[in-house]
């Protein structure tokens, strides 16, 4: 095991004594899981690196620093190393709120220095770890007993939208499982990536023989990548949208810059564009500038009405809430008759929670979407329109149709371990949802 000390002297050759110049290859990310993280401060004087030092407290593993340019008296580089995760602070806001750079590491089972090549990819996927784009389709195409398939359209930046296909038979009724929409919420992907692995083993045997499932694990390739290799917290896909504040100059460039990604959980055409959404290009909650503008939302809603008369149940998984959502009556909707369905879905989200809470002790709220309260918005409802979940229920008819937010909760600054929770917390966020699918699918049964 390489020791801390090293793995430091290795980041120190990595760094110049030039002040403000860093050398982005030495920091490369590679295929393995981050356990430790590095920040580094550039020190200017004495009290500041006191100030730093004190902020991390005792979280501390390591620190080391290196002679500047200013005779020897003030450290012109500071390395901290720091467990990955910090009970109630998130490392990427730490580092924006002092104005840090960092990179994660991991502590390598072999020794390499940055001049050598990278350890090569693990091979072996874990399923209590998050995973890259990469790493998630390469384990699809692994597996045994599923069929994976290409969605029809590819991502803006031309990536394949995988899904894997079990139990396929045009004469069985479909289930769908979908993850990954927002690129941020990691903890959607890895929960179905458990699930997955339940739906192909022995336990699942009769549930294969009575419906096919499609189960997509990133439907937002795009979005999902850029959250491992610029942006953690990104949440819409990366179509170009228009620009920042609407401002452009009389040659049609952008004043302020261009701005990318629209939300593709409101670009379906389920009351699209009519409530929850900003007009804003750049914000989170763009809708696009029309219904299914966005290649990957085109991509699921090609394949769902390919097979809209055997789709039995759709459920879309997100981060976080700990709900089990449920669609609201669109204005565009056939059905005369909400009550009926809204007991049948409620009595489905009870099976679901009830399952869930049974498995891992872990509480779920059953809730219709429109009646989804705002923790950030005063408590108000929360508004969306353009939803998977409802443009599968209004549209194409499907009595079950279903969100889950898995667990999560908000760490107080940025929100970001609640989108990927401790790595201790897939495997039971995954077993939970297995339950309560289980549940669901004994329920719908006839």
């Amino acid at each position: 095991m390489i020791s801390l000390l090293a793995l430091i002297s290795a980041v120190l050759v990595c760094i110049p004594s030039a002040e403000g110049r860093l050398i982005p290859s030495c920091f490369t990310q590679h295929d393995w899981d981050y356990s430790y993280s590095v920040f580094v401060y550039h020190i200017t004087n004495v009290e500041s690196e006191s100030y730093y030092v004190n902020l991390h407290n005792r979280k501390i593993i390591w620190i080391a620093s290196r002679n500047g340019d200013h005779g020897g008296v003030v450290p012109l580089i500071l390395t901290v190393v720091l467990p990955r995760r910090i009970s109630g602070y998130s490392l990427a806001s730490l580092g924006n709120a002092w104005g840090t750079r960092w990179y994660n590491w991991r502590i390598t089972e072999q020794p390499w220095s940055p001049t050598s090549s990278p350890p090569p990819p693990v091979h072996h996927f874990r399923l209590d770890r998050y995973h890259t784009l990469e790493q998630i389709q390469n384990h699809l195409h692994g597996l045994t007993g599923a069929q994976i398939v290409e969605l029809p359209w590819r991502s803006y930046e031309n990536r394949p939208i995988l899904g894997a296909n079990i139990g396929a038979s045009p004469e069985k009724p479909l289930i769908v499982l979908l993850a990954g929409s927002h690129g941020r919420e990691w903890a959607a992907p890895a929960t179905l990536l458990v699930m997955l692995q339940w739906l192909l083993s022995e336990g699942a045997t009769e549930w294969r023989e009575r419906y096919e499932f499609m189960v997509i694990p990133v439907a937002n390739p795009d979005g999902y990548s850029f959250t491992w290799t610029h942006d953690r917290m990104w949440r819409t896909t990366r179509v170009p949208t228009g620009c920042q504040h609407n401002l452009q100059t009389c040659n049609g460039t952008c004043l302020e810059g261009p701005c990318f990604g629209a939300d593709p959980n409101r670009n379906w055409d389920s009351d699209w564009g009519t409530r929850g959404i900003s007009t804003d290009p750049c914000s989170d909650v763009y809708p696009g500038r029309k219904a299914f503008d966005q290649p990957c939302v085109r991509s699921l809603r090609d394949y769902l009405m390919a097979n809209q008369n055997r789709l039995k149940m759709f459920l879309s998984f997100h981060a976080f809430g700990n709900y089990f959502l449920y669609p609201s009556l669109s204005s565009e909707s056939p059905y005369q008759d909400l009550h009926v369905d809204e007991q049948a879905h409620r009595h489905a989200g009870r099976v679901y929670t009830r399952a869930v809470r049974e498995e891992h002790g872990e509480e779920y709220s059953v809730v219709r979407i429109s009646g989804l309260l705002s923790e950030y918005n005063g408590g108000k409802p929360y508004q969306i329109s353009g939803s998977s979940i409802e443009w599968v229920y209004n549209k194409l008819g499907v009595l079950h149709t279903y969100g889950l937010e898995v667990r999560g909760t908000e760490d107080g600054i940025s929100g970001e371990t609640a989108f990927h929770p401790p790595t201790s917390e897939i495997i039971p966020m995954g077993e939970e949802n297995t339950a309560g699918l289980r549940a669901l699918l004994r329920h719908i049964t006839p």
